[in-house]
């Protein structure tokens, strides 16, 4: 039998501010909280819970993981009501998706509509362009990996 994620877990120093970005982004509640952990839920139950824990060590590279956020309107609007509650946009993907931090630095996306390649229909797929092909398979990513990094109308793109 397989597992389930249980929670996802966000380092950061002071989870104070980390935990209320994060309940403002998502509008989740706080279900729980010992000490600096913060337990963060969906409140319709629907999304995966989040606790935010200070460790005692600063983020020194790339988040191995990250989150994708799907915003109910326009990618725009989302990351500016995001910027309001205190993310930093890193890098833009125009058509795509927009790179994001939290407010300790902690990556995470803002994705546009049709970004993830399992919900593309097997024809869209032969939609790619020849360099996009080549970006994908340059950089060794399956066809589960996100699309968002090879949009359509983006071959001037530098890598």
């Amino acid at each position: 039998m397989a597992a389930s994620i249980a929670v996802v877990v966000i380092d950061c120093n002071d989870s104070a501010p980390v935990a209320a970005f994060w309940k403002g982004a998502l509008g989740y509640i706080e279900t729980a909280r010992d000490g600096d952990w913060v337990k963060l839920c969906d409140p319709a139950g629907i999304g995966p819970a989040l606790a935010i824990d200070s460790v005692p060590e600063g983020k020194v590279v790339t988040n191995r993981v990250h989150l994708d956020l799907r915003p109910s309107g326009s990618v725009e609007a989302e990351v500016a009501r995001l910027d309001g509650l205190g993310a930093r946009t890193v890098r833009v993907f125009p058509g795509s998706h927009v790179v994001m931090h939290d407010p300790e630095g902690n990556e995470f996306c803002v994705v546009g509509p049709m970004t993830l390649a399992s919900e593309m229909k097997p024809d869209d797929w032969l939609e790619l362009s020849a360099i996009e092909r080549l970006q994908r398979d340059r950089l060794g990513l399956g066809e589960r990996h996100l699309l968002a990094a090879f949009p359509r109308g983006c071959e001037g793109f530098r890598w």
